[in-house]
């Protein structure tokens, strides 16, 4: 009776073995299958750091392309504000030069008008 009490316990020992051998190899895959998801993420992120880092600098280069942009756009403005005062002085100088050409063309026939009666007393004497 005693032996058997021992084979059942060698018995029940043995498969207690064994399951805690399953155990031991379920656990054992899946840390093996938690590193290697540890492993993947740690690439991963190192990989969208790399990105960011990319994109972090491609945005400061954008920055700075804008603000030269900006710094010409204000230039092309005062450039342009001047050419406005320009013509606007261009127009006005045109408005007088017209205004004297009128009164020399007045002038002109005053004298043409003079220099014919001058013939005319002229030709009399």
């Amino acid at each position: 009776m005693v032996a058997e009490q021992v084979r059942e316990l060698s018995a029940k020992s043995s498969q207690s073995a064994i399951e805690i051998r399953h155990l031991l190899d379920r656990s054992e895959q899946e840390v093996k299958h938690g590193q290697d998801v540890v492993t993947s993420s740690t690439e991963r992120m190192n990989t969208i750091i790399q990105q960011v880092t990319t994109i972090s600098h491609d945005v400061q280069s954008l920055s700075s392309i804008m603000a030269t942009q900006m710094a010409a756009l204000k230039e092309l403005d005062e450039a342009s504000s001047e050419v406005a005062n320009g013509v606007v002085n261009t127009k006005s100088i045109a408005e007088i030069v017209a205004q004297y050409g009128k009164e020399l063309s007045g002038q002109v026939v005053a004298v043409r008008t003079l220099t014919q009666q001058l013939d005319q007393v002229v030709s009399k004497i």
